[in-house]
């Protein structure tokens, strides 16, 4: 499911589009948990984490965009920009994409 949304207090000046889908993140090569990402920008995404990751904290994040009627599996390096604790269901994290990748960006603006 996908829809723009406008970002919120914590938003840069981007376009945020809602996506929903599974997520891995990857801390190193021993460390990788399962997530849900919340929404997406050409620079960042929020997602929904069982851990908590400090402000800072360098990871790979990898998810799903559909297009076409498909999957496109996207692996990207990301850092924490915030943490916010959510009730029993773990930690927002709020993240940026650490380099640019004309494939993802792509991908993103053909969400609707």
């Amino acid at each position: 499911m996908t829809k723009s949304v406008p970002g919120g207090p914590r938003a840069t000046n981007r376009l945020r589009k809602i996506l929903r889908s599974r997520a891995e993140i990857c801390v190193d090569a021993e460390t990788v948990f399962h997530a849900r990402t919340i929404d997406i920008s050409l620079v960042g995404m929020s997602l929904m984490s069982p851990q908590e990751l400090g402000d800072g904290a360098s990871l790979t994040v990898v998810f799903q965009i559909p297009t076409q009627g498909k999957l496109e599996t996207i692996r990207a390096a990301a850092s924490v920009l915030y943490r916010t604790p959510d009730g029993d269901e773990g930690f927002r994290l709020g993240l940026r994409f650490s380099e640019p990748d004309a494939r993802r960006s792509d991908l993103i603006n053909s969400l609707l």
